[in-house]
């Protein structure tokens, strides 16, 4: 069975979660030759965000869909009655900004705090828990000393509880970076993620540049499912989809800055 998994994945209130779903079904599972037949999106929510919660406890719309939590207490499944479609999985996670800069996500992970935190000292506790930590792309944020704390990351945690993560805000003409090819050649996971950035309307690059898997997902442990394969330095990853232009990658993180500032001064 093929399954598409988007690692990195935003809900931010002003994100249309029906309309996300409906694109996503549409784009991935009817206008694609090579289809998957299971979609999961990893849930990214940094402090403050709790559009999981909100969403399985109805205080959220989802259009058409509707969202049954999973037994695992982790995931949400979302189906469509009319016209049929689904199931599309929602998985909760978290991101932390630590204390050098860099992002640190957890897949099937929803306790606060953490913020702040040395990176390491914040993996540490995941790979504690088996709770896989990925390592987030980011423009500008793993050059210099951040770079070498990736690097250093690398070297103390290894390929099974460590993961890299690519992103649709690395523009297509770049070139891979080093470390991706550094983490390819060490055994690292490399896997990708939509990234959606915060203002209406990022909702339409969910599961653009994705993960596929070529494994089941257990429906009764979708999230257990999805820590297993990213754990799993032998698995099978591939990354899917596309990334997009330097001009509109630069268009939308000019975007995101003004509806910051505007946020900022409504505040």
């Amino acid at each position: 069975m093929a399954t598409l998994v988007d690692c990195h994945v935003h809900l931010y209130p002003f994100h249309d979660v029906g309309r996300l779903l409906d694109r996503l079904w549409r784009n991935v599972n009817v206008a694609s030759a090579d289809r998957p037949e299971t979609l999961v999106l990893v849930l990214t929510e940094t402090a403050g965000c709790d559009a999981f919660d909100a969403l399985a406890g109805g205080r959220r719309s989802a259009g058409d869909w509707r969202a049954q939590p999973g037994a695992d207490g982790l995931s949400l499944r979302f189906d469509r009655a009319t016209p049929a479609a689904g199931p599309i999985w929602m998985i909760r996670g978290r991101q932390w900004s630590t204390a050098e800069r860099i992002e640190v996500h957890a897949v099937g992970f929803h306790e606060n705090g953490g913020d702040g935190l040395p990176a390491a000292t914040l993996i540490r506790r995941l790979t504690g828990l088996r709770v896989p930590a990925l390592l987030p792309w980011a423009p500008g944020k793993w050059f210099g000393r951040r770079g070498r704390l990736v690097r250093r990351l690398m070297d103390e945690f290894g390929p099974e509880r460590l993961a890299l993560s690519d992103s649709t805000l690395r523009p297509s003409e770049w070139p891979t970076p080093r470390l991706f090819r550094e983490a390819r050649r060490r055994g690292f996971r490399v896997v990708g993620g939509s990234d959606p950035l915060a203002f209406p309307g990022e909702e339409r690059w969910v599961a653009t540049y994705a993960t596929a898997v070529a494994a089941d997902l257990d429906p009764a442990a979708p999230a257990t499912s999805v820590q297993r394969v990213l754990m799993d330095p032998c698995a099978t990853v591939v990354l899917r989809g596309t990334r997009p232009c330097a001009a509109e990658v630069a268009l939308r993180i000019a975007r995101h800055l003004c509806a910051k500032k505007r946020r900022s001064l409504r505040s």
